[in-house]
């Protein structure tokens, strides 16, 4: 399946496609490397200075003014060409008059500089498109044909190298929630599409539970034990090679579950 990313600055557009050429470990650079620090440090949720980086998902029918379109036709457009979804990023804290260089990471760690931004004096990010200026915020991002789970990092970088943040999208995810707001979340965490990262929040602290992930016909099962914030995480994935895709599936059990939490996915290329 081709997979293609795509960048949406209003009109015209900008296609970013995953096919670029992939980072030597050799020839890394040093913005290239305060550029995978800052993804890494978004992956796990934490920042990397004083500016931010951040993203929301927007609403159908925010996606249906920009697309100028009803929100019936607009779903119907989204489901034929397979988009997950629109996304806006949030900058905070960009010192004016600075110049900043919008970053997009595969997971294969390949880094490629899309856009230019500046910093307005009000601290606003915005890039010049022919006669006029678009603000970050307006400089959606919308991604078609992403496996399920599977992520993708943004990252601003200063021009003279000093600050970056970055963010983690998941165009395509693999999530479910009760009625407690316990949440797991699972995703790809390998370049060979194989290796899952599975996250639980929401759990009671210390308790031990059962994790039993299945893919295809293969059935894993992990015990384990929630840290003190009541967060599980655990490593899963296919360990028969010769199975490439098919079905998944992940479910929680424990003793103050009333019933088991669970998810179902497509896994594979």
């Amino acid at each position: 399946m081709r997979k293609i990313k795509v960048l949406l600055v209003t009109l015209p557009l900008v296609f970013l496609f995953s096919c670029a050429p992939k980072v030597q470990e050799n020839q890394v650079t040093v913005v290239e490397k305060k550029v995978l620090s800052a993804a890494y440090q978004a992956k796990g949720g934490n920042e990397s200075g004083p500016i931010t980086l951040s993203h929301r998902k927007l609403e159908i029918n925010e996606i249906s003014k920009h697309l100028e379109m009803d929100d019936e036709t607009t779903i119907a457009h989204l489901k034929a060409t397979n988009v997950h979804g629109y996304f806006s990023l949030i900058a905070k804290n960009y010192p004016p008059g600075a110049e900043f260089i919008l970053y997009q990471i595969d997971m294969s760690r390949n880094v490629r500089p899309t856009k230019t931004f500046f910093v307005s004096g009000n601290g606003m990010l915005v890039t010049q498109l022919d006669d006029q200026y678009i603000y970050l915020a307006n400089n959606f991002l919308f991604f078609s044909n992403y496996l399920p789970g599977e992520p993708v990092d943004f990252v601003l970088g200063s021009r003279e190298g000093r600050y970056f943040a970055g963010t983690r999208i998941v165009p395509n995810p693999i999530q479910a929630e009760d009625e407690s707001n316990r949440k797991i979340t699972v995703q790809i965490d390998h370049p060979d599409k194989r290796h899952y990262l599975v996250h639980c929040t929401g759990f009671q602290p210390c308790e031990t539970y059962m994790l039993i992930t299945i893919f295809e016909n293969e059935k894993l099962v992990h015990a384990v034990k929630a840290n003190g914030n009541g967060e599980i995480f655990q490593a899963t994935g296919p360990t028969v090679p010769w199975v490439t895709g098919g079905d998944g599936s992940l479910e929680i059990r424990g003793q103050e579950l009333s019933r088991p939490l669970s998810v179902n996915f497509q896994w594979g290329l």
